[in-house]
């Protein structure tokens, strides 16, 4: 090959690396607008489907989960009559689309907590009971108006309690066991702890707002109960932690 044909191929190369380097901003910026619209489509259509569901308002707050390339995307929202309440929203990519939310959760929260705390009142004497909001979303055959006891009985619903009683007794095992049998015979299926504070100022300083981090606010315990329920209402798991005295 002469150098001359050589300088041309150099000249051609140059010129078609040039103009493909100056078209992929201008492609990377069409993606990037075109997602954003897929986006935006997905979040407006699963405020239609909570409003639809509920029949409240509701308004998107920021995405929680799920990036470009995955097969679903989920959004933090909260109820206009519900301001200081996060809910999360999902859809799956599928041929139709499968929405899913934790709101029912927070309709249910009071309800759940009297049902527990009517049960625990007699084992347990003066107590608190908190349901813990799953950070998870619930089914989709999850009707809105599905009633608590039905919800407490299904395995799907994943119910987290926690029970903060003021009084420890001689034997805790004995005391659960008591607690447990009171859920089995109602047809609960649950997860929880069962916490029994160090002090009466630990037992003081729990409340609704801060129950879910009160390690992180002073709150200290003396024994622990962690356990869990299979789907068949049987005790899948149970664990005893038992803090030294400082």
């Amino acid at each position: 090959m002469s150098s001359r044909a050589a300088v041309c191929i150099q000249m051609w190369w140059f010129k078609k690396m040039r103009r493909r380097q100056a078209a992929e901003p201008v492609l990377v910026l069409l993606l990037i607008i075109c997602l954003g619209a897929c986006r935006k489509g997905e979040n407006e259509q699963m405020l239609a489907y909570m409003e639809r569901k509920y029949g409240e308002a509701f308004v998107e707050k920021e995405i929680y989960a799920g990036q470009f390339g995955e097969d679903y995307t989920m959004l933090r929202m909260q109820s206009k009559s519900r301001p200081g309440e996060d809910i999360l929203v999902r859809v799956l990519r599928r041929e139709k689309p499968v929405f899913q939310d934790n709101y029912l959760s927070i309709l249910l929260q009071k309800e759940v907590e009297e049902k527990i705390n009517t049960l625990a009142k007699p084992v347990f004497g003066e107590c608190r009971v908190f349901y813990k909001i799953p950070e998870l979303v619930l089914p989709a055959d999850f009707p809105a108006d599905m009633e608590a006891d039905t919800f407490l009985r299904h395995p799907l619903a994943m119910v987290r309690v926690h029970v903060y009683a003021r009084f420890i007794p001689e034997d805790v095992r004995k005391q659960f066991q008591d607690f447990y049998t009171s859920l089995k015979e109602k047809g609960y299926l649950v997860s929880g702890v069962i916490s029994y504070p160090a002090d009466e100022e630990s037992y003081r300083v729990i409340t609704r707002e801060n129950f879910r981090s009160d390690i992180y606010r002073g709150y200290k315990s003396q024994t622990e109960l962690l356990f869990s329920m299979d789907e068949n209402g049987e005790l899948s798991l149970f664990r005893q932690i038992t803090n030294q005295p400082e």
